[in-house]
């Protein structure tokens, strides 16, 4: 079995058990979700590879020891930016179109 395959294997049962019924299944080698863009269904086809030599991406996590993190700076308390007409009719109107 070539390298990363039962990695790969476990990662796509992760994702289908997260997306549930939006998992559709595999085709040569890609596998395919449903997704939704502008109210409409789409499919998404997902491939993936194990890389030969693993990448090193900032602010991973990696080796770090969050036990011993410096701790975060304060919240910004300033007062809040007041907002024009425009802005507050905006806001109600989204308020509304999402219901909250």
């Amino acid at each position: 079995m070539a390298k990363g395959a039962q990695a790969k294997e476990a990662l796509i049962k992760r994702f289908a058990t997260a997306v549930g019924a939006d998992y559709c299944g595999e085709v040569d080698k890609k596998y395919y979700f449903w997704s939704v863009e502008n109210g409409e269904r789409v499919q998404i086809a997902v491939s993936m590879t194990c890389p030969k030599t693993p990448v090193a991406f900032n602010g991973n996590g990696g080796d770090l020891n969050f036990e011993e993190a410096p701790a975060l700076p304060a919240a910004n308390t300033s007062s809040p930016v007041d907002m024009d007409a425009d802005e507050k009719a905006t806001l109600e109107r989204l308020m509304k179109e999402l219901d909250l």
